[in-house]
């Protein structure tokens, strides 16, 4: 899947090449936002289980769509849909872990400034 669906369609400046590294950038930014509005809806409290919480939900999300259609056929109808339509991506996992560890030191960081 490209780019497309922004309206941006054989670009000169958006190539396949830039596109394979530059896709897995929503699984990052969905990790590190919902870590920290998670840690910020809690208070400023216990940041290790908001960014638990969203690596373990985005882990968990990546890894279902490399499913296949036999475990697939037991989950409910939406589900089905996510992980079969889904496109299971290494580069999608280490932005997972990135948005956790950079979600970590933004809020030691902060917490120091207090």
């Amino acid at each position: 899947m490209g780019l497309e669906w922004i309206g941006i369609e054989n670009s000169l400046i958006l190539d396949n090449t830039f596109q394979a590294y530059i896709l897995w950038f929503p699984t990052f930014i969905h990790t590190f936002l919902f870590s920290i509005l998670s840690w910020w809806a809690m208070n400023f409290t216990f940041p290790k289980i908001s960014i638990f919480i969203w690596f373990t939900i985005n882990i968990i999300a990546e890894i279902s769509q490399s499913l296949n259609s036999d475990i697939l056929k037991f989950l409910p109808h939406t589900l089905q849909n996510y992980c079969a339509l889904g496109s299971f991506d290494w580069w999608d996992i280490g932005s997972i872990f990135l948005g956790s560890i950079l979600a970590l030191l933004l809020i030691r960081f902060l917490n120091k400034l207090k």
